[in-house]
């Protein structure tokens, strides 16, 4: 896991939502902070451990990357393919094209 964790994620490892975890810095209960001249906050791993101890949060392992980005096509044509775990009942996995810009 990263040391500093958008919103985003934090909200994926605890199984919330990103509003929630926004309401949470916003109110004080979780420690974060605003990039500066943006509305994007981010936290602290160790904070979000922190916090989650003192809520009575079960830590968990750590998370994989579940959507990994890898490069479409033979050639890798710059386009991106995100590929997305399969469903539980052992269903096909899903993949989705994304397009706005390249794979670094």
């Amino acid at each position: 896991m990263k040391d500093v964790m958008t919103t985003g994620d934090v909200a994926r490892f605890l199984g919330v939502g990103q509003q929630t975890v926004i309401r949470w810095i916003n109110n004080g209960m979780l420690i974060g902070w605003l990039i500066p001249g943006s509305s994007h906050r981010r936290v602290y791993r160790s904070d979000l451990m922190e916090f989650m101890e003192k809520n009575g949060i079960p830590q968990r392992a750590e998370p994989e990357d579940e959507h990994p980005v890898q490069p479409s096509g033979p050639q890798g044509n710059g386009r991106a393919t995100k590929a997305v775990r399969k469903s539980d009942d052992g269903g096909k996995e899903v993949r989705a094209r994304v397009s706005k810009g390249k794979v670094p």
